[in-house]
């Protein structure tokens, strides 16, 4: 929505600043409500200090989950970084400890995608697990 379609809808006049928070606000409720019910809505409850304080808590929530899902990425990442590397290892090295070890940290079919992406043979197991995961699909 527009600042001059709230303007229009709301009959306000508002400074550019405020709003962007009224536009975050809008962007926050979502498809739920359309931007008349929103305006309607807004007009009656535009002075209130819980629904700005609600939405602060919410902008914080929101910042504290982009900062959570940006260190899962990393963790991810890095786990795939060992993974390949504890791959290439067991496949050099013919260790099934060490083989194991990294299906218990990513799973077997992730393990069988990393085998293929970096050429590593594989094994009769992991050609069946292959076979059926593909039947299935």
């Amino acid at each position: 929505m527009t600042k001059k379609e709230f303007e229009d809808r709301t009959g306000y006049t508002i400074p550019e600043d405020r709003y962007k928070e009224v536009e975050q606000i809008y962007y926050a409720v979502g498809e739920s409500i359309d931007k008349d019910t929103f305006c309607k809505d807004f007009k009656e409850h535009s002075n209130s200090e819980i629904l700005y304080a609600l939405f602060e808590r919410t902008q914080e929530f929101t910042q504290s989950l982009k900062r959570k899902d940006s260190a899962i990425y990393i963790f991810k990442e890095s786990e795939l970084r060992v993974a390949k590397l504890m791959l290439s290892k067991a496949q050099q090295h013919l260790d099934d400890e060490l083989y194991c070890e990294v299906i218990e940290l990513i799973g077997l079919e992730a393990a069988i995608i990393l085998k293929l992406e970096m050429n590593l043979p594989l094994r009769d197991s992991e050609r069946s697990t292959l076979i059926e995961v593909m039947k299935q699909k």
